[in-house]
């Protein structure tokens, strides 16, 4: 059972970054059932009961003391304890059972992947899957993943992305398995850049940006530790990649980490930074894309530079997602209990859409669509895209819930934080703190978009984060 664990880890390593080609040359070029898509769902929710069943083995066999034990298993607790809330809030309200399944699919379930198999770690079992070996190889599955990525990527860069992936099936109708993938994307709608972006194998640039943040913490800190030209290739071609896939939000999440990583650099050979000035910049790194993803991306595009060139200030991409924000928002003004409430799982976000369940069932849309969306001159699906992922967890549980939803996803940030208080900067680890970096670029993003609805990035989010606690991972800066 062990191996087959380990197994299952190297397999979605291997294969989450081409998992939308995989699906889309399965259904539209070959013709294979619609389920076979949710092999990757199949492998986490094996993964998932196992560990459970070894974390409820220790919780009743351990002689330890009960403070301890929870210490060791909080995040699944505090995961647990805001689906207990989500749930009393949905069986108040009743949303229609599509809503709840998809919303769980989405919202939930890559959520639960990672509280586990945090908590697993945290046991330190001696029989555990986690050994030498097993990072080595599941670090090996990565490369190799994106590898073919790569391979796939230049294709389209050189014969055109229209090609390479229409043969793959791309630009096809989808279905409740299967996004529906464009054969491009433009930088901007409404004819202001037609340019296109690039997305390689997923279904959009944003996605695949997402993942290429991900994949760069680990290339990053692996040169960091190892001082590999090979390490230092892969890394000049993703940032390549980001930026030809014209995802602002990759931008911001690499000029934030490069920013964080020159400061603890430079407070260590300049004398005059001193531990005062250095903690007000670290924080200003993280704060500084955090008021852009809050704040400025809301203001009226009047109020924003008009002085800049299409491609960053991107007028109709920017106008619609302050439109989606403050339709959200309004919606909390009508009715501002709801945000103690929420209106049940699954009536904001990804599995609201049109394509998993009825919208003309949705609360929102009965009550407020034919009002709000108009207002904010959006049409009646649109009220159920916040376009922020983390409003669109407050929507569906309100306050208590995105409480404990976030206690558990922003792990990552607070070890990035707890690097800013340290004095000695021999002591930071500087492997894990790129890795972590990465992760925090990715919740970063989701105060602009909805990147966790794509379970390669999901589901990526929990590996990639697994691999910092490599044996060998005791690196630090030179």
């Amino acid at each position: 059972m062990k191996r087959a664990i380990q197994y299952s880890f190297y397999t979605l390593g291997f294969a989450l970054p081409i998992a939308t080609l995989l699906s889309q040359f399965f259904l539209n070029r070959l013709g294979l059932p619609s389920f076979t898509v949710l092999w990757k769902e199949i492998l986490v929710a094996f993964i998932i009961g196992y560990t459970l069943l070894y974390i409820l083995k220790y919780f009743i066999r351990s002689q330890e003391k009960i403070a301890l034990k929870i210490k060791k298993i909080w995040p699944i607790l505090a995961l647990f304890s805001g689906i207990a809330v989500v749930g009393i809030s949905s069986m108040v309200f009743s949303p229609p059972l599509t809503n709840l399944v998809f919303g769980f699919r989405f919202e939930l379930f890559w959520v639960v992947f990672f509280a586990v198999v945090v908590s697993y770690n945290n046991l330190n079992l001696k029989n555990s899957f986690l050994d030498l070996d097993f990072y080595r190889k599941l670090k090996k599955s990565i490369y190799y993943g994106f590898y073919l990525v790569l391979f796939i990527t230049v294709l389209q860069i050189v014969f055109g992305q229209q090609n390479i992936l229409g043969f793959f099936g791309f630009g096809e109708v989808g279905n409740e398995f299967l996004t529906k993938a464009p054969l491009a994307h433009v930088i901007d709608g409404g004819g202001i850049n037609d340019s296109l972006r690039l997305s390689g194998t997923f279904s959009t640039p944003n996605h695949f940006a997402a993942y290429l943040l991900l994949v760069g913490g680990l290339f990053s800190g692996e040169f960091i530790r190892n001082k590999r030209k090979k390490d230092l290739i892969l890394i000049i071609i993703l940032t390549v990649f980001i930026v030809l896939s014209f995802a602002r939000f990759s931008w911001l999440g690499v000029l934030m980490s490069g920013s964080f990583g020159l400061i603890l650099v430079a407070s260590k050979r300049i004398r005059f930074i001193g531990a005062n000035a250095k903690k007000v910049l670290l924080l200003s790194t993280l704060a500084v894309p955090v008021f852009i993803g809050v704040v400025a991306i809301n203001l009226p595009y009047e109020n924003l530079s008009q002085d800049l060139p299409s491609f960053l200030s991107k007028p109709s991409s920017t106008i619609l997602h302050r439109r989606h924000t403050m339709t959200t928002l309004e919606v909390f003004a009508r009715e501002p209990n709801r945000l103690i409430t929420g209106f049940g799982l699954g009536i904001s976000g990804p599995g609201a859409k049109g394509e998993y369940s009825d919208i003309y069932e949705n609360p929102l849309v009965i009550k407020y669509g034919s009002d709000i969306p108009y207002k904010n001159f959006l049409v009646e699906k649109d009220i159920l895209i916040p376009e922020n992922w983390f409003l669109q967890v407050l929507v569906n549980g309100g306050f208590l819930y995105l409480v404990f939803y976030c206690l558990v996803v922003f792990i990552p940030l607070w070890f990035v934080l707890k690097s800013t208080k340290t004095g000695n900067l021999q002591e930071i680890n500087y492997y894990r703190l790129v890795i972590n970096l990465s992760l925090v670029a990715i919740i970063i993003g989701n105060l602009f978009l909805h990147l966790w609805e794509n379970q390669t990035v999901a589901f990526y989010w929990t590996i990639i984060w697994l691999l910092q606690f490599d044996i060998n991972s005791s690196a630090s800066l030179n």
